[in-house]
Protein backbone atom coordinates (compact mmCIF):
# COMPACT_ATOMS: atom_id res chain seq x y z
CA UNK A 1 0.00 0.00 0.00
CA UNK A 2 2.82 2.39 0.80
CA UNK A 3 6.47 2.71 -0.05
CA UNK A 4 7.10 2.66 3.72
CA UNK A 5 5.16 -0.55 4.32
CA UNK A 6 7.40 -3.53 5.02
CA UNK A 7 6.85 -7.26 4.78
CA UNK A 8 5.83 -7.46 8.45
CA UNK A 9 2.78 -5.27 7.71
CA UNK A 10 1.38 -7.55 4.99
CA UNK A 11 0.18 -11.06 5.79
CA UNK A 12 -0.15 -13.55 2.94
CA UNK A 13 -2.76 -16.30 2.93
CA UNK A 14 -2.25 -18.99 0.30
CA UNK A 15 -4.08 -22.19 -0.53
CA UNK A 16 -4.83 -24.17 -3.71
CA UNK A 17 -4.53 -21.66 -6.57
CA UNK A 18 -5.73 -18.61 -4.62
CA UNK A 19 -3.89 -16.10 -2.44
CA UNK A 20 -4.84 -13.06 -0.37
CA UNK A 21 -2.77 -10.23 1.06
CA UNK A 22 -4.01 -8.66 4.31
CA UNK A 23 -2.51 -5.42 5.57
CA UNK A 24 -2.20 -4.62 9.27
CA UNK A 25 -3.05 -1.04 8.29
CA UNK A 26 -6.83 -0.89 8.38
CA UNK A 27 -7.11 -4.73 8.47
CA UNK A 28 -7.40 -4.20 4.74
CA UNK A 29 -7.69 -6.76 1.95
CA UNK A 30 -4.93 -5.55 -0.37
CA UNK A 31 -4.74 -8.41 -2.86
CA UNK A 32 -6.81 -11.38 -3.98
CA UNK A 33 -5.32 -13.42 -6.81
CA UNK A 34 -6.57 -16.54 -8.52
CA UNK A 35 -4.45 -18.80 -10.70
CA UNK A 36 -5.14 -18.82 -14.44
CA UNK A 37 -4.66 -21.76 -16.78
CA UNK A 38 -1.33 -20.43 -18.10
CA UNK A 39 0.16 -20.38 -14.63
CA UNK A 40 -0.15 -16.62 -14.13
CA UNK A 41 -2.42 -15.02 -11.51
CA UNK A 42 -5.40 -12.74 -12.05
CA UNK A 43 -5.76 -9.91 -9.52
CA UNK A 44 -9.46 -9.54 -8.66
CA UNK A 45 -9.44 -6.36 -6.58
CA UNK A 46 -8.11 -2.82 -6.54
CA UNK A 47 -4.83 -2.75 -4.63
CA UNK A 48 -3.59 0.81 -3.91
CA UNK A 49 0.13 1.22 -4.47
CA UNK A 50 0.75 4.36 -2.41
CA UNK A 51 -0.42 5.95 0.82
CA UNK A 52 -2.19 8.64 -1.20
CA UNK A 53 -4.09 5.99 -3.19
CA UNK A 54 -5.22 4.33 0.00
CA UNK A 55 -6.23 7.61 1.67
CA UNK A 56 -8.41 8.44 -1.34
CA UNK A 57 -10.06 5.06 -1.87
CA UNK A 58 -9.77 3.17 1.46
CA UNK A 59 -9.54 0.19 -0.88
CA UNK A 60 -9.96 -3.07 1.01
CA UNK A 61 -10.19 -1.41 4.41
CA UNK A 62 -12.26 -2.58 7.34
CA UNK A 63 -14.88 0.06 8.11
CA UNK A 64 -15.86 0.74 11.72
CA UNK A 65 -17.04 1.80 14.26
CA UNK A 66 -19.54 2.50 11.47
CA UNK A 67 -19.67 2.11 7.70
CA UNK A 68 -20.95 5.03 5.65
CA UNK A 69 -22.19 8.44 6.71
CA UNK A 70 -24.06 9.77 9.74
CA UNK A 71 -25.94 13.02 9.14
CA UNK A 72 -24.36 15.98 10.89
CA UNK A 73 -22.51 13.51 13.11
CA UNK A 74 -25.57 13.15 15.35
CA UNK A 75 -25.71 9.86 17.26
CA UNK A 76 -28.51 9.37 19.79
CA UNK A 77 -28.16 6.53 22.28
CA UNK A 78 -30.88 6.30 24.90
CA UNK A 79 -31.48 9.83 26.10
CA UNK A 80 -27.98 11.06 25.22
CA UNK A 81 -27.01 12.80 21.99
CA UNK A 82 -23.36 12.33 21.00
CA UNK A 83 -21.66 14.70 18.58
CA UNK A 84 -19.35 12.75 16.31
CA UNK A 85 -16.46 14.22 14.38
CA UNK A 86 -17.50 15.88 11.11
CA UNK A 87 -14.91 14.45 8.73
CA UNK A 88 -16.99 14.63 5.54
CA UNK A 89 -18.17 18.20 5.19
CA UNK A 90 -20.98 18.62 7.72
CA UNK A 91 -21.28 14.85 8.23
CA UNK A 92 -19.45 11.90 9.75
CA UNK A 93 -18.11 9.06 7.59
CA UNK A 94 -16.61 5.59 8.15
CA UNK A 95 -16.14 5.97 11.90
CA UNK A 96 -14.00 9.12 11.85
CA UNK A 97 -10.45 10.13 11.06
CA UNK A 98 -9.12 7.80 13.79
CA UNK A 99 -11.36 4.85 12.92
CA UNK A 100 -10.38 1.40 11.71
CA UNK A 101 -9.15 2.32 8.20
CA UNK A 102 -6.48 4.53 9.79
CA UNK A 103 -5.28 2.19 12.53
CA UNK A 104 -2.51 -0.38 12.65
CA UNK A 105 -4.02 -3.65 13.88
CA UNK A 106 -2.44 -6.27 16.10
CA UNK A 107 -1.93 -9.81 14.86
CA UNK A 108 -3.89 -12.15 17.14
CA UNK A 109 -3.80 -15.44 15.27
CA UNK A 110 -2.47 -16.81 11.98
CA UNK A 111 -3.01 -20.28 10.50
CA UNK A 112 -1.66 -21.43 7.13
CA UNK A 113 -3.29 -24.69 6.03
CA UNK A 114 -3.50 -26.90 2.96
CA UNK A 115 -7.08 -25.98 2.06
CA UNK A 116 -7.91 -23.28 4.63
CA UNK A 117 -5.81 -20.39 5.91
CA UNK A 118 -6.88 -17.62 8.27
CA UNK A 119 -5.72 -14.54 10.12
CA UNK A 120 -7.37 -12.71 13.01
CA UNK A 121 -6.54 -9.04 13.67
CA UNK A 122 -7.62 -6.74 16.48
CA UNK A 123 -7.66 -3.12 17.57
CA UNK A 124 -9.01 -1.01 20.44
CA UNK A 125 -10.77 2.34 20.11
CA UNK A 126 -11.00 4.38 23.27
CA UNK A 127 -14.03 6.11 24.76
CA UNK A 128 -14.60 9.55 23.24
CA UNK A 129 -12.43 8.99 20.17
CA UNK A 130 -13.95 11.02 17.31
CA UNK A 131 -16.96 11.50 19.60
CA UNK A 132 -17.86 7.81 19.92
CA UNK A 133 -18.89 6.37 23.32
CA UNK A 134 -17.24 3.28 24.81
CA UNK A 135 -13.89 1.62 25.10
CA UNK A 136 -14.31 -0.90 22.30
CA UNK A 137 -12.38 -3.99 21.23
CA UNK A 138 -12.77 -5.04 17.59
CA UNK A 139 -11.58 -8.11 15.69
CA UNK A 140 -11.53 -8.91 11.98
CA UNK A 141 -10.94 -12.48 10.81
CA UNK A 142 -10.14 -13.42 7.21
CA UNK A 143 -10.56 -17.08 6.24
CA UNK A 144 -9.40 -18.20 2.80
CA UNK A 145 -10.51 -21.59 1.47
CA UNK A 146 -9.19 -23.06 -1.77
CA UNK A 147 -10.54 -26.06 -3.62
CA UNK A 148 -10.31 -26.90 -7.29
CA UNK A 149 -12.26 -24.22 -9.20
CA UNK A 150 -14.22 -23.28 -6.06
CA UNK A 151 -12.75 -20.85 -3.55
CA UNK A 152 -14.02 -18.56 -0.84
CA UNK A 153 -12.97 -15.65 1.33
CA UNK A 154 -14.94 -15.05 4.51
CA UNK A 155 -14.63 -11.95 6.70
CA UNK A 156 -15.95 -12.14 10.27
CA UNK A 157 -16.36 -8.97 12.34
CA UNK A 158 -16.67 -8.85 16.13
CA UNK A 159 -16.88 -6.14 18.79
CA UNK A 160 -17.40 -5.66 22.54
CA UNK A 161 -17.77 -2.45 24.55
CA UNK A 162 -17.75 -1.25 28.15
CA UNK A 163 -20.43 1.38 27.39
CA UNK A 164 -23.54 1.38 25.22
CA UNK A 165 -22.60 2.36 21.68
CA UNK A 166 -23.42 1.82 18.01
CA UNK A 167 -21.47 -0.59 15.80
CA UNK A 168 -21.77 -1.24 12.06
CA UNK A 169 -18.76 -3.04 10.56
CA UNK A 170 -18.07 -3.65 6.88
CA UNK A 171 -15.36 -4.05 4.25
CA UNK A 172 -14.46 -1.64 1.45
CA UNK A 173 -12.94 -3.86 -1.25
CA UNK A 174 -13.26 -2.77 -4.89
CA UNK A 175 -13.82 -5.62 -7.35
CA UNK A 176 -12.79 -6.15 -10.95
CA UNK A 177 -13.06 -9.85 -11.76
CA UNK A 178 -11.71 -9.07 -15.24
CA UNK A 179 -8.31 -8.47 -13.67
CA UNK A 180 -6.16 -5.39 -13.45
CA UNK A 181 -5.17 -5.68 -17.13
CA UNK A 182 -7.97 -3.53 -18.54
CA UNK A 183 -7.98 -5.11 -21.98
CA UNK A 184 -10.55 -7.51 -20.49
CA UNK A 185 -12.62 -4.60 -19.16
CA UNK A 186 -12.89 -2.42 -16.07
CA UNK A 187 -15.16 -2.83 -13.08
CA UNK A 188 -18.08 -1.43 -15.07
CA UNK A 189 -17.71 -4.26 -17.60
CA UNK A 190 -19.01 -6.83 -15.14
CA UNK A 191 -22.41 -8.46 -14.89
CA UNK A 192 -24.11 -7.69 -11.56
CA UNK A 193 -27.21 -9.06 -9.88
CA UNK A 194 -28.50 -7.84 -6.49
CA UNK A 195 -31.33 -9.55 -4.61
CA UNK A 196 -33.15 -6.32 -3.74
CA UNK A 197 -36.52 -4.83 -4.67
CA UNK A 198 -35.82 -1.46 -3.01
CA UNK A 199 -33.03 1.10 -2.90
CA UNK A 200 -32.29 4.25 -0.91
CA UNK A 201 -32.13 7.53 -2.83
CA UNK A 202 -29.47 10.01 -1.73
CA UNK A 203 -29.37 13.78 -1.36
CA UNK A 204 -26.46 15.97 -2.43
CA UNK A 205 -24.46 14.89 0.63
CA UNK A 206 -24.86 11.22 -0.35
CA UNK A 207 -27.15 10.57 2.59
CA UNK A 208 -30.42 8.65 2.15
CA UNK A 209 -33.73 10.48 2.16
CA UNK A 210 -36.21 8.02 0.60
CA UNK A 211 -36.71 4.30 -0.01
CA UNK A 212 -38.12 3.44 -3.45
CA UNK A 213 -38.68 0.46 -5.74
CA UNK A 214 -35.87 -0.48 -8.13
CA UNK A 215 -38.37 -1.46 -10.83
CA UNK A 216 -37.70 0.10 -14.22
CA UNK A 217 -34.81 2.22 -12.92
CA UNK A 218 -31.02 2.31 -13.07
CA UNK A 219 -31.11 0.28 -9.83
CA UNK A 220 -32.95 -2.72 -11.26
CA UNK A 221 -30.33 -5.44 -10.83
CA UNK A 222 -32.87 -8.13 -9.95
CA UNK A 223 -31.59 -9.99 -13.01
CA UNK A 224 -27.97 -9.87 -14.24
CA UNK A 225 -27.11 -6.56 -15.92
CA UNK A 226 -23.93 -5.16 -17.40
CA UNK A 227 -23.14 -2.24 -15.09
CA UNK A 228 -21.84 0.02 -17.86
CA UNK A 229 -24.89 -0.64 -20.05
CA UNK A 230 -27.43 0.12 -17.33
CA UNK A 231 -25.58 3.33 -16.47
CA UNK A 232 -25.63 4.33 -20.13
CA UNK A 233 -29.34 3.54 -20.44
CA UNK A 234 -30.07 5.91 -17.53
CA UNK A 235 -27.21 8.39 -18.00
CA UNK A 236 -29.47 11.37 -17.21
CA UNK A 237 -30.78 9.86 -13.98
CA UNK A 238 -30.43 12.39 -11.16
CA UNK A 239 -29.00 9.81 -8.75
CA UNK A 240 -26.24 8.77 -11.17
CA UNK A 241 -25.45 12.41 -11.90
CA UNK A 242 -25.37 13.14 -8.15
CA UNK A 243 -22.66 10.55 -7.41
CA UNK A 244 -20.95 10.29 -10.83
CA UNK A 245 -22.40 6.80 -10.91
CA UNK A 246 -23.65 4.60 -8.09
CA UNK A 247 -23.26 5.29 -4.39
CA UNK A 248 -26.52 3.86 -3.07
CA UNK A 249 -27.68 1.27 -0.56
CA UNK A 250 -29.84 -1.57 -1.86
CA UNK A 251 -32.27 -2.94 0.73
CA UNK A 252 -31.73 -6.67 0.55
CA UNK A 253 -34.60 -9.13 0.63
CA UNK A 254 -35.03 -10.63 4.08
CA UNK A 255 -34.11 -14.09 2.82
CA UNK A 256 -30.56 -12.84 2.09
CA UNK A 257 -29.69 -11.92 5.66
CA UNK A 258 -31.96 -14.39 7.47
CA UNK A 259 -30.66 -17.38 5.44
CA UNK A 260 -27.36 -16.04 4.08
CA UNK A 261 -25.80 -19.43 3.42
CA UNK A 262 -28.66 -20.23 1.03
CA UNK A 263 -29.36 -16.89 -0.63
CA UNK A 264 -26.54 -14.73 -2.03
CA UNK A 265 -27.13 -11.00 -1.70
CA UNK A 266 -25.32 -10.33 -4.97
CA UNK A 267 -23.63 -12.11 -7.85
CA UNK A 268 -20.82 -10.57 -9.90
CA UNK A 269 -19.46 -12.06 -13.12
CA UNK A 270 -16.41 -11.16 -15.21
CA UNK A 271 -17.06 -10.05 -18.78
CA UNK A 272 -15.41 -13.22 -20.13
CA UNK A 273 -17.68 -15.35 -17.94
CA UNK A 274 -14.73 -17.18 -16.42
CA UNK A 275 -15.06 -15.94 -12.83
CA UNK A 276 -18.29 -15.70 -10.83
CA UNK A 277 -18.45 -14.25 -7.33
CA UNK A 278 -21.40 -14.73 -4.98
CA UNK A 279 -21.61 -12.42 -1.97
CA UNK A 280 -23.36 -13.72 1.17
CA UNK A 281 -23.96 -11.65 4.31
CA UNK A 282 -26.13 -11.35 7.42
CA UNK A 283 -26.37 -7.58 6.92
CA UNK A 284 -29.59 -5.91 5.62
CA UNK A 285 -28.19 -3.66 2.90
CA UNK A 286 -25.55 -3.60 0.19
CA UNK A 287 -23.98 -0.34 -0.96
CA UNK A 288 -22.91 -0.27 -4.60
CA UNK A 289 -20.20 2.35 -5.23
CA UNK A 290 -18.94 2.60 -8.79
CA UNK A 291 -15.94 4.76 -7.88
CA UNK A 292 -17.10 8.03 -9.41
CA UNK A 293 -14.74 10.06 -7.22
CA UNK A 294 -11.70 7.86 -7.87
CA UNK A 295 -9.27 8.22 -10.80
CA UNK A 296 -10.51 6.55 -13.99
CA UNK A 297 -7.53 4.22 -13.81
CA UNK A 298 -9.00 2.57 -10.66
CA UNK A 299 -11.52 0.59 -12.70
CA UNK A 300 -13.31 -1.37 -9.95
CA UNK A 301 -16.60 -1.27 -7.99
CA UNK A 302 -17.22 -1.61 -4.26
CA UNK A 303 -19.94 -3.81 -2.75
CA UNK A 304 -20.30 -2.93 0.94
CA UNK A 305 -22.53 -5.18 3.05
CA UNK A 306 -23.65 -3.17 6.07
CA UNK A 307 -26.56 -1.72 7.98
CA UNK A 308 -28.57 1.01 6.28
CA UNK A 309 -26.50 4.19 5.93
CA UNK A 310 -27.33 6.79 8.60
CA UNK A 311 -29.39 4.19 10.45
CA UNK A 312 -29.35 6.20 13.72
CA UNK A 313 -31.20 9.07 12.00
CA UNK A 314 -33.09 7.57 9.04
CA UNK A 315 -36.72 6.79 9.91
CA UNK A 316 -37.53 3.12 9.43
CA UNK A 317 -33.93 1.93 9.36
CA UNK A 318 -32.97 -1.07 11.51
CA UNK A 319 -31.14 0.44 14.45
CA UNK A 320 -29.93 -1.18 17.64
CA UNK A 321 -27.09 -0.47 20.01
CA UNK A 322 -24.38 -2.68 21.49
CA UNK A 323 -24.47 -2.83 25.28
CA UNK A 324 -21.85 -3.80 27.80
CA UNK A 325 -21.67 -7.59 28.13
CA UNK A 326 -22.95 -8.15 24.58
CA UNK A 327 -20.97 -9.10 21.49
CA UNK A 328 -21.49 -7.76 17.98
CA UNK A 329 -20.95 -10.15 15.10
CA UNK A 330 -21.45 -9.90 11.35
CA UNK A 331 -19.90 -11.54 8.31
CA UNK A 332 -19.36 -11.28 4.56
CA UNK A 333 -18.62 -14.37 2.47
CA UNK A 334 -17.28 -14.17 -1.08
CA UNK A 335 -17.63 -17.41 -3.03
CA UNK A 336 -15.48 -17.57 -6.16
CA UNK A 337 -16.10 -20.00 -9.00
CA UNK A 338 -13.39 -20.20 -11.65
CA UNK A 339 -13.35 -21.52 -15.21
CA UNK A 340 -9.80 -20.33 -15.80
Amino acid sequence: MSEKENSHDLISLETNDISAGISLRGAALQSLCIKEGNGSFRELILNPLTEADYALSLAGASLFPCAGRIRKGKLKIGGTLFQLEKNDGDNHIHGGSHGAPHRRFELIDFIQGAETSSVRLGCHLEDGLDGWPGNRAFTVTYTLTGREKEHSLRIDFSAVTDRETYVDMSNHTYWNLNGRAFERGTGLDQLLQIDADEVLLNDGSHLPYEKVSVSGSCFDYRSPKLIRQLMEDFKEDSQLLNARGYNNAFILKERCYSSPETWPAATLCSSDGKIIMKLHTDQPSLVLYSGGYLPASSGAVALEAQNWPDAPNFKGAPYSTLKRGERYHSFILFELFSKL
